[in-house]
């Protein structure tokens, strides 16, 4: 049985290191006329080195020991500078990123690694010969710093059967990540990945340390009644006054701190006192509100409890924190309902899509993410593939069926094989 056991562990580690590093995604993004982006995600560390061509239009780049499985005829891309960009597998053991420009570029190209649960981004850029290499920047993802309140030795709210918002928070925080990372437009920062307890300090020091652009506190609500329901979202109050029912949620969320902190809350409302009229400050909490109503927008198309309004309140993680950003509550985890929803982890996953979607929706407002460049290229033949249907074809190259069918004179007796060659262009 352990020789079984152990002829398993040689078969997976000889599969792993024949086949290397799997290529998992790709995508371009632009800058503008003179910057050029791609994004590769890779199952491990892939060797990375630039092939001279001889030709000064012609940029390649290889990746040693891996493998793109794809059809790389739809990973082929257009565009005003480019002639095209594409990758494709070149022999078994590499993979190569081609891009043919019609002005000359130069290349830089470095990776980025999370943690241990997401892959491993390469990032090639290009950029115009004119950009001298001393003066050429990297185009900054922008930096979403991610908070998950409470944990390790502060649960926060407890609901009715036990459910701590420490476990819940860290979930939905963790997907949220997960879901902005995916994206590739933003750089996603967490405040704490799994159950520690973080001190209000070093919560808030990665808005300063990463040049992040927004802040997101997420947490669950909770009442001693048990009726209440819903989402509510709450931004900093200018002058740190508000409704009641605002300072007694912030109130019971800065206790957190006071309790479990090396801060205490009087000497942290001196502290802050004296930025709250600060020009900045107000900019910040302008921009916070729009960012909220922006989530609020998100959440009306999909959840039925949400608030009709942005809260204000003296919140110490949004005072200190000093870029825009919201503190939201997701559902009550004292209400029986709310609790079991919750509780299902596809649930959860839904309120990170919603609010990955607004983070979004906002930034690109403000114009801060890279354009996508969607695959638009069209070959002029495609040799038909085994499970190939004409429908399939014409959706890969998002062409009419119809065109596709008259361009090859095909009818309802012409027979469609694989190897056989369609003609896409006329």
């Amino acid at each position: 049985m352990k020789k079984l056991f152990f002829l398993y562990i040689f078969y997976f580690i000889y599969i792993i290191s024949t086949f290397g590093a799997e290529t998992i995604n790709f995508k371009v993004w632009k800058a503008n006329d003179e910057i050029y982006r791609v994004t590769l995600d890779f199952s491990s560390e892939p060797e990375i080195s630039e092939l001279k061509s001889g030709n000064k239009n012609l940029l390649i780049i290889n990746f040693k020991d891996s493998i793109f499985r794809k059809n790389s005829e739809l990973y082929r891309i257009k565009d005003k500078e480019i002639d095209y960009i594409k990758i494709a597998q070149f022999d078994k053991n590499n993979i190569r990123l081609v891009a043919k420009t019609m002005k000359e570029y130069k290349t830089k190209f470095f990776t980025l690694k999370k943690n241990s649960d997401f892959p491993y981004r390469v990032i090639v850029d290009f950029y115009r010969k004119e950009v001298s290499e001393e003066k050429f920047t990297s185009p900054v993802l922008p930096t979403v710093v991610i908070d998950a309140g409470h944990g390790g030795k502060d649960p926060g709210a407890i609901g009715k059967t036990g459910t701590l918002e420490k476990d819940i928070v860290l979930d939905i925080a963790l997907s949220l990540e997960k879901e902005l990372w995916e994206s590739g437009k933003v750089n996603p920062i967490m405040t704490r990945e799994k159950d520690v307890f973080v001190g209000l300090k070093d919560r808030v020091k990665l808005t300063e340390n990463k040049n992040a652009e927004l802040f997101i506190s997420i947490h669950n609500n909770a009442d001693t009644t048990g009726r209440a329901r819903g989402y509510r979202i709450y931004i900093l109050s200018e002058d740190g006054k508000a409704d009641k029912a605002e300072q007694l949620a912030a109130a019971k969320e800065n206790e957190s701190f006071s309790n479990f902190d090396e801060i205490k809350s009087k000497v942290l409302d001196k502290n802050v006192l004296g930025i709250l009229y600060d020009l900045k400050l107000n900019q910040t909490i302008s921009q916070s509100s729009k960012f909220a109503h922006v989530i609020l927008e998100g959440f009306r198309e999909d959840f039925k409890d949400i608030d009709t309004q942005v809260r204000r309140a003296p919140f110490h993680v949004l005072k200190l924190a000093g870029i825009p950003g919201v503190l939201f509550e997701c559902g009550f985890i004292s209400n029986k309902t709310d609790e079991r929803l919750l509780k299902n982890k596809f649930y959860r996953e839904k309120i990170a899509k919603t609010i990955k979607e607004s983070v979004l929706r906002y930034l690109e407002e403000k114009k801060l993410l890279l354009c996508e460049v969607k695959n638009n290229y069209i070959p002029d033949y495609y040799e038909i593939k085994p499970g190939d249907t004409l429908i399939k074809i014409s959706e890969q190259f998002k062409m009419d069926v119809d065109s596709i069918k008259k361009i090859n004179n095909i009818n309802e007796t012409s027979i469609i094989y694989a190897g056989k060659k369609l003609k896409l262009k006329i």
